[in-house]
């Protein structure tokens, strides 16, 4: 399953760059999408793209994946970007784990930064669209039978 958005967005949420597992409410949720697996014993391999503007002084900009499962508050997974001030980034994260059900569940990518001020999603540095729509960020998660 696939989910891709052109939609620029903004968030002001921070996270600490410290050495505690990221929270959902220390992040903006930009992505989100749902997968029933067919196993409790199946793969799933997760991929997103996230590009962002992080519209502020230097500092950190991590990128986590969550689901409405055991993990709803805890990253399951987290990755960060060392940046420079009104820099755009491309984000990438990965994850692969065991499915351990097969019911529907919702993943979910957030972002956020070490310090104070706007993140612009699928944006330029003013917040504005670039490239009509041809920039967007996106979630594939892969289920890989065993």
């Amino acid at each position: 399953v696939n989910v891709q958005e052109a939609a620029t967005t903004t968030g002001t949420t921070t996270c600490p760059s410290d050495d505690t597992i990221p929270q959902v409410s220390e992040t903006n949720i930009l992505l989100s999408l749902d997968i029933e697996p067919a196993s409790t014993s199946n793969k799933l391999l997760i991929f997103a793209n996230i590009n962002v503007v992080f519209n502020f002084s230097d500092g950190y900009g991590l990128v986590a994946l969550f689901n409405d499962d055991t993990h709803a508050t805890n990253a399951l997974c987290a990755t960060y970007v060392s940046h420079h001030a009104n820099f755009r980034e491309q984000l990438f994260l990965q994850h692969y784990m065991t499915s351990g059900f097969a019911i529907p569940i919702t993943f979910k990518i957030g972002v956020a930064n070490a310090n104070a001020g706007t993140i612009y999603h699928n944006a330029h540095t003013t917040g504005a669209r670039v490239y009509g729509g041809a920039m967007f960020s996106e979630m594939t998660i892969m289920e890989i039978a065993v």
